[in-house]
């Protein structure tokens, strides 16, 4: 049989190719990163706790095994490993045979074991949120500014949000404090901030080194419930920007207020994964574009590339422009990099100023005090004809 590894990347369904070999999932999740995440009893030893973990949508051929320090890899390297064939180079050939011998019936040996979903059983939620407030921890703050947001803009779209994890058997870990951006899910928006609803939840510390001298560092990257969120009004001729992630969002909000535009003058919408672009597409196609200017500020990779492309075919006759925006970026992944870059570089400059938290051009920084200057005479003036009694 002639296969190559490009047939087993585009002709395979590791999802089927499992169901071949017996195996079933025992739950399904969702998390910010992967999207929809199968979980199965491992292939590669007999356990009570399911860790053999595939991600259907977002990286089709992917798997990670979390008992095993999340060792990865896909499903030349799956069955490479079922049948005992080293995972080298040389034996490549020798693997995409197995792979093509296996997806075409053949039975790898693996535990046995009966792997049918629990039934009629409600599965605990993932993340539990606890509170939601303005944001005003230290902590969050310096995250924010470590990505050259100011607290003026985050406070604008996001919250932040308390909450716990749960594990498998549902025991809560102590409370967590992230950056929330609120996702449409159940409706949810920065007006209702609802715990109960949708919530993209980001936050990195500084790494610290512990007095046993290891490294710590705390990041967060997840969600509740996956949908975009929608920054919308019934304006009919405002501009719409697409965004990815909410801080490419929250960079564009930041540049426009340095250059003393009203950041609340357009709309937004954030995918929060390009996995939900046809979503995304389908709530536009049911507004009245005829007036409205579509920007589009994806990635700057293959995955953003492709979105860009579906979302301008299915809106370029809708919309009076659609338009990808991302010449600009240059060599930078996205926009957050590009703002950060920019960000530095004028504060090297002195051209931008950071206090308490708030990023100040120094042009308007002159203005303000010069209006402080003008103000100040006035006041002691005021003052002392107060004191005459005038």
């Amino acid at each position: 049989m002639s296969l190559k590894k490009e047939d087993i990347w585009n002709k395979t369904d590791i999802v089927q190719f499992l169901a071949q070999q017996g195996m079933t999932p025992v739950r399904t999740t969702h998390n910010s990163k992967f999207g929809t995440t199968l979980i199965y009893y491992s292939p590669f030893r007999d356990e009570k706790h399911p860790s053999f973990e595939v991600f259907p949508g977002e990286y089709p051929q992917k798997w990670i095994d979390r008992a095993e320090m999340d060792k990865t890899g896909t499903i030349l390297t799956l069955v490479a490993r079922l049948k005992n064939i080293p995972d080298i180079p040389s034996n490549l050939n020798k693997i995409i045979l197995a792979t093509a011998e296996a997806y075409q019936g053949n039975i790898l040996d693996m535990p046995v074991r009966e792997c049918k979903p629990k039934e009629n059983v409600e599965e605990k939620p993932r993340i539990v949120i606890t509170k939601v407030n303005s944001i005003w921890y230290n902590s969050l703050i310096d995250y924010l500014n470590s990505r050259c947001i100011s607290l003026n803009v985050a406070r604008l779209f996001c919250k932040q949000v308390h909450y716990n994890k749960l594990n498998a058997e549902g025991t809560p870990s102590r409370e967590r404090v992230d950056i929330g951006f609120p996702n449409n899910y159940n409706d949810n928006n920065i007006n209702k901030a609802d715990p109960n609803g949708g919530w993209e939840l980001r936050m990195e510390s500084a790494s610290k080194t512990m007095p046993d001298g290891s490294v710590y560092q705390y990041k967060s990257k997840i969600c509740n419930a996956k949908e975009p969120s929608y920054i919308l009004s019934n304006i009919p001729n405002r501009q719409i920007n697409i965004f990815e992630g909410f801080f490419d969002m929250l960079s564009a909000a930041e540049q426009k207020m340095r250059m003393g535009k009203n950041v609340l003058d357009e709309d937004y919408i954030v995918l929060n994964s390009v996995a939900l672009a046809d979503r995304v597409i389908s709530k536009l196609e049911s507004m009245d574009l005829s007036q409205r200017s579509v920007k589009l500020f994806l990635d700057n990779d293959t995955a953003g590339s492709q979105a860009t492309t579906k979302i301008i075919s299915a809106l370029q006759d809708k919309a009076s422009e659609v338009k990808d925006c991302r010449y600009f970026l240059g060599e930078h992944k996205d926009l957050n990099e590009w703002h950060i870059a920019q960000t530095r570089e004028a504060l090297q400059q002195q051209n931008l100023f950071l206090t308490n938290g708030v990023f100040t051009p120094k042009q308007l920084l002159e203005e303000e005090n010069k209006v402080h200057k003008i103000e100040e005479p006035k006041l002691q003036l005021i003052q002392k004809r107060k004191g005459m009694g005038i």
